[in-house]
């Protein structure tokens, strides 16, 4: 099973041909163009874990827009990450138009996900979040706001990462001592 597919069967997202056992689809373009040709431009997805914490909480259901506008520092995307799909906020953008690389990270993690994120990774961005029943566009899902946040957590990331090192280094040496 490819790693795309397996994080969009851990997100329970199911297109209608699938039902009768037809290919699913392997990365996150071939999956956006097949909304796009249902004619669907939006998808709400549930959220579950704590990385994006306050913003999104596990529980959560988020309004994902496919397509369309190259995510911008500050909005939340979501992307295909190993075997798991992620909603992270973008702290960081090289390139423009088709050409472009992300650098995502959860307000409420240390470090910044591994890696720049190319747009076959990119699924979409976070337009909404439904939360007890009501559709609520976020503060924090971009414009200033998201700038700020992404700046912030950036900035987060750059002053814990040495210590994130330092704690890797002696875990390495105290397992090499055992």
């Amino acid at each position: 099973m490819s790693r795309a597919r397996a994080a969009l069967e851990s997100l329970s997202i199911r297109h209608p041909e699938e039902r009768d056992g037809s290919p699913r689809h392997d990365n996150a373009l071939q999956w956006v163009l097949a909304k796009w040709a249902e004619g669907q431009r939006r998808t709400e997805l549930p959220v579950s874990g704590s990385s994006m914490w306050p913003v999104l909480r596990s529980g959560d259901r988020i309004v994902v827009r496919h397509g369309g506008r190259t995510p911008a520092v500050g909005q939340i995307v979501v992307f295909l990450q190993e075997e798991r799909t992620l909603a992270h906020r973008v702290i960081r953008r090289r390139g423009e138009g088709a050409d472009f690389a992300l650098r995502a990270k959860g307000d409420c993690t240390l470090v910044a996900d591994p890696g720049w994120l190319g747009p076959e990774r990119i699924v979409g961005i976070v337009e909404a979040v439904v939360r007890d029943g009501r559709r609520r566009r976020r503060p924090g899902l971009g414009g200033i706001a998201g700038a700020v946040l992404a700046f912030l957590s950036g900035l987060q990331g750059a002053l814990a990462a040495p210590i994130h090192r330092l704690r890797v280094r002696r875990a390495r040496a105290a397992g090499n001592r055992a």
